[in-house]
């Protein structure tokens, strides 16, 4: 970035889109700041999701963005919901997404959402817990659960593994509670942290770690049938990242071993700000320069509006 006659000169990487460049936005006829967010981009990233996994089914973490026009865009591909709380359930409803389709992926839930959601056709839940799974059998009985592992996520950018997920030998004991409930034992997930850039190893080693469960499971009776691979996918900012390529998935050849019956149709995916999070940008008005120069990094204040 270098200012020339008191205007910004902007260096844009050849990837930047197009329709998010600087003259492409100040045609906006809108009060800065916004977040403005390029859906046919959104819509290649998620072929480009899809062809990179086959056999892998997607579903979008509504969290990440919640715009009705993201959310019917998705609908639209054909993709499936992850949602974290009844209010995101209620804006799919809006949209006339069936519950059907959805996971309710939130490990700690109040007992109210699970009543609800499961009164409306969503079911399967999550869980990493006791008190989730005696939750869970009496406000959503005979549901489809599956078991959040705690694997390691030591190289993202945000770990996640001290707020959620349970141990392998925990995990298979709350699977067989979870039968012993009435429950249906269904999967596992699991999140190697968000902003993963190993993305050659986490992968490879999370999903080792549930080929081990389910082969214990399996001399229990317990044969799953999902597996959850989570988020963490690496979005583009400034520097280079993995590619989305380079995920290993349960039926790539280092992971053929995972399943103890082979590779079967019980791959899923959490992709969640993978797609959106490189392709929406937040758009302000440059107001002042403070001076003289200032060394160290730059910093932005954006006026609140509303």
């Amino acid at each position: 970035m270098q200012l020339i006659d008191h205007q910004i000169r902007l260096q844009l990487p050849a990837y930047w889109p197009r329709s998010l460049r600087p003259e492409a936005l100040n045609r906006m006829d809108h009060q800065t700041p916004f977040l403005v967010c390029d859906l046919e981009t959104v819509r290649e990233r998620y072929a480009h999701l899809t062809a990179a996994l086959p056999g892998v089914r997607c579903f979008y973490a509504v969290k990440c963005n919640s715009e009705p026009e993201l959310l019917s865009a998705f609908d639209q591909l054909g993709s499936s919901f992850e949602i974290a709380s009844c209010a995101e359930l209620q804006m799919l409803q809006k949209l006339g997404v069936d519950p059907e389709r959805l996971l309710y992926s939130n490990t700690v839930k109040p007992a109210a959402h699970i009543a609800e959601s499961f009164a409306a056709g969503l079911w399967r839940y999550a869980f990493d817990s006791e008190g989730e799974l005696y939750k869970l059998a009496q406000h959503a009985p005979g549901a489809a659960v599956y078991v959040r592992l705690r694997v390691d996520d030591s190289t993202s950018l945000f770990p996640l593994s001290r707020k959620f997920g349970a141990e392998a030998q925990e995990a298979r004991a709350l699977l067989l509670l979870a039968r012993s409930l009435g429950l249906r034992p269904y999967g596992v997930t699991f999140h190697v942290g968000s902003q993963c850039t190993t993305t050659t190893t986490a992968w490879r080693q999370a999903i080792a770690a549930v080929g081990r469960l389910l082969s214990r499971l399996s001399s229990d009776g317990i044969t799953l049938e999902m597996l959850n691979l989570g988020g963490g996918f690496p979005a583009r900012y400034v520097e280079s990242v993995p590619s989305i390529d380079q995920i290993p998935t349960p039926s790539s050849r280092p992971c053929t071993s995972c399943s103890p019956t082979g590779p079967s149709c019980w791959r899923w995916s959490r992709g969640g700000t993978w797609w959106p999070r490189a392709r929406c940008w937040s758009a302000g008005s440059w107001v002042a320069r403070s001076g003289p120069v200032r060394t160290g990094p730059i910093w932005t204040s954006a006026p609140t509006t509303g």
